[in-house]
């Protein structure tokens, strides 16, 4: 029964994660709470979701299935990276150049996108849940006493994958090197030639892309997408990274995958009618005893 239950945890961890891990760059370049990297996941579901529709009808995705997912997949990434660019070169960079920006003010505006997305899918696709295809086989495979399926193992796959990919382009590519050293001290950074701007732009859609993948695996592991899922999803990836230990790239990781745990355990053990609230308990306690996270805060150097 545990380990059944840590295997299902891992997967919904999964999605905290990836967007941790879109909050963590973007605290780290930015020195920005980006609230509105929920609502960014919520627009990747939902390009997911038309993607599916759109390609579904085409015969050659009829024929060969696994292209429908591959397309769809980066017509997410496209779509949202898009809107992470246009988030950044919209609402964000015109902040960076005022010298009246308080420091508040970043946080305010990323809740007005996120207040602006949300409602602008709201008006423009409705307020109803949607139903996502099954594109995967739910026959499940049974190891000892512990029952898997393909769905949680291509979500667990895919996601170490993405974390795998982004932890490379971090340490050994010139563009992921800028972004660590706009991290550690941004004056110094460009004085070495970095330009800061389109730095942290990238860092948007770098996050906005694993906020996407997120969407995504939401969609595919709960089957559905609604205007207002990625407020609470949001909520709980904040709550991972900070666990985690904003700023640690690794933090944000295991952030995510203890919350997705703690949170099935309690449904699980305790209540399902207090799963949500679990995460609440362990955003106020993280905050109360260890305000820099479990890991630590590397001086938000996304270690």
């Amino acid at each position: 029964m545990l380990a059944q239950q840590v295997v299902n945890g891992v997967a919904l961890g999964s999605i905290y994660a990836l967007t941790a891990l879109g909050y963590t760059l973007i605290f780290g370049s930015a020195r920005l709470i980006n609230l509105a990297q929920g609502e960014i996941m919520m627009v990747g579901a939902f390009v997911a979701l038309g993607a599916l529709t759109l390609f579904h009808d085409l015969w050659p995705f009829q024929i060969y299935p696994t292209l429908q997912f591959v397309f769809m997949f980066f017509a997410v990434l496209l779509g949202c990276s898009i809107l992470g660019l246009l988030m950044d070169l919209l609402a964000f960079r015109p902040l960076r150049f005022l010298k009246t920006t308080r420091d508040i003010d970043p946080l305010i505006t990323s809740l007005g996108v996120s207040i602006f997305l949300q409602n602008a899918v709201l008006i423009f696709i409705g307020s109803q849940n949607f139903s996502f295809p099954h594109i995967f086989s739910l026959d499940p495979i049974t190891v000892g006493s512990v029952i898997i399926t393909y769905l949680q193992i291509f979500i667990i796959t895919l996601a170490v994958l993405l974390m795998l990919v982004l932890y490379a382009f971090l340490q050994l590519t010139k563009y992921g090197k800028a972004i660590r050293a706009i991290a550690i001290n941004p004056d110094l950074a460009q004085l070495m030639g970095i330009n800061l701007n389109y730095t942290v732009t990238m860092t948007f859609v770098i996050a906005s892309q694993l906020a996407a993948a997120a969407g995504v695996i939401f969609g595919l592991y709960y089957g559905f997408c609604g205007y207002n899922m990625g407020f609470t999803i949001g909520i709980k990836a904040l709550t991972a990274a900070i666990l985690g230990g904003m700023g640690n790239v690794f933090g944000a990781v295991i952030g995510g995958l203890m919350l997705g745990v703690a949170e099935v355990l309690g449904a699980a053990y305790i209540s399902d009618a207090y799963k949500d609230a679990i995460a609440f308990i362990i955003l106020m306690s993280i905050l109360v005893f260890r305000p820099s996270g479990l890991l630590g805060e590397k001086s938000s150097q996304l270690e």
